[in-house]
């Protein structure tokens, strides 16, 4: 992912510097995308990683569920933290169902709260399931330490993580650029926290624009 990603970057910006950042799962794949971009002899200025656990031993993915309803019901609980809708859905109510009627299930809710159009086509939902699977399958850890500072955004509820780094320090030689920002993993990318974020970003991408 991560040189398909770097390879799309680079049509558009065949030069660094480069300024990177990921949220939850894409924290991962902007980590990976700078350690590739510097043994490319390339200029990363920023990586900001946002509310994503570094992979340490210790710290193992979760692992699939035979039955879509666990991780159904998860995507319910994420979309209802984003949009800040009850959509009324449980693990109960999909557990019983076959697999295309969960989907039809919750395609139906989403309309119904304005989430999806109502034009919206079961695939899309399926999409989003399959893209939940294939990250929670991911059993990715760096193989180097990186040589730049990372930046890391935590939220400030529901915390992944005691440590304020998330484990990042481990992965880089020089200290970690951390700050808490409001929300917890799914509401700091929604209103009105989104807002604090992306202040907090750009002042990030300045310093880090005038240290480059």
């Amino acid at each position: 992912m991560a040189a398909d990603y770097i390879q799309a970057l680079q049509i558009v910006q065949p030069q660094g510097p480069y300024l990177l950042g990921g949220h939850s799962f894409g924290g991962y794949v902007a980590f990976e995308m700078a350690t590739q971009l510097h043994k490319q002899g390339q200029d990363v200025a920023m990586l900001a990683i946002m509310d994503t656990s570094a992979l340490i031993p210790d710290n193992k993915r979760k692992e699939l569920d035979p039955n879509d309803a666990k991780h159904l019901t998860e995507l319910v609980f994420g979309l209802e933290r984003l949009f800040g809708k009850n959509l009324s859905i449980s693990y109960e109510d999909l557990q019983p169902l076959e697999p295309d009627k969960q989907l039809n299930y919750i395609l139906e809710r989403l309309k119904t709260v304005n989430i999806f159009s109502p034009d919206a086509q079961l695939s899309q939902i399926r999409g989003i399931l399959q893209c939940i699977k294939a990250s929670l399958e991911a059993d990715y850890l760096p193989q180097e330490v990186y040589p730049n500072q990372i930046t890391v955004l935590r939220s400030s509820e529901q915390q992944l993580s005691d440590d304020p780094t998330m484990g990042w320090d481990k992965f880089s030689s020089k200290p970690i650029q951390n700050y808490d920002v409001p929300g917890d993993h799914i509401t700091m990318v929604s209103e009105p926290h989104v807002q604090v974020l992306a202040q907090q970003l750009t002042i990030c991408i300045e310093q880090a624009q005038a240290d480059d």
